[in-house]
C-alpha cells in the first residue's frame, strides 16, 4: 500500500506541468512551448514541499527586472501579449506594458 502510494506520487511528480488554475489550457501551451524550446531562462526552481503541496516555477522564477536584462523573456513575454490578450504590437505606455508583464511573470511564476 505504502508502495502504491510511492508510485502514485512519482508519476504525479513526473507527469506535472503547469497546473495553476489560473491559466489557460492556451496560457499552458505558449509557456511549455517556450521551455521546450529554449525561451525560458531557468532561474531558481522553487516548489512546494510536502505530498501535496502547490508546484509552481517550474520553468524558473521570473521579476520585472528581467523585462529589461533578459530577452529570451521578453521575446516569450511578446508571444503570450500577441497570443493571449490579442496585442500584437503593443504601443501604449509603459506602465500599462509594465502591468502586463506583471500578469505574464505571475503566470509563469505559479506555472
Amino acid at each position: 500500500d505504502k508502495r502504491d502510494k510511492q508510485q502514485q506520487q512519482q508519476h504525479h511528480d513526473d507527469s506535472a506541468s503547469y497546473s495553476s488554475s489560473s491559466l489557460s489550457d492556451n496560457e499552458r501551451e505558449i509557456l511549455e512551448k517556450s521551455h521546450n524550446e529554449g525561451t525560458a531562462a531557468p532561474a531558481s526552481i522553487a516548489t512546494g514541499g510536502g505530498g501535496g503541496a502547490a508546484y509552481f516555477g517550474k520553468y524558473g522564477i521570473i521579476n520585472a527586472s528581467d523585462f529589461h536584462s533578459n530577452t529570451k523573456i521578453k521575446s516569450t513575454f511578446e508571444r503570450w501579449l500577441s497570443e493571449i490578450k490579442g496585442i500584437p504590437d503593443f504601443n501604449g505606455p509603459k506602465h500599462e506594458l509594465m502591468e502586463y508583464f506583471k500578469e505574464f511573470a505571475e503566470d509563469y511564476n505559479t506555472a
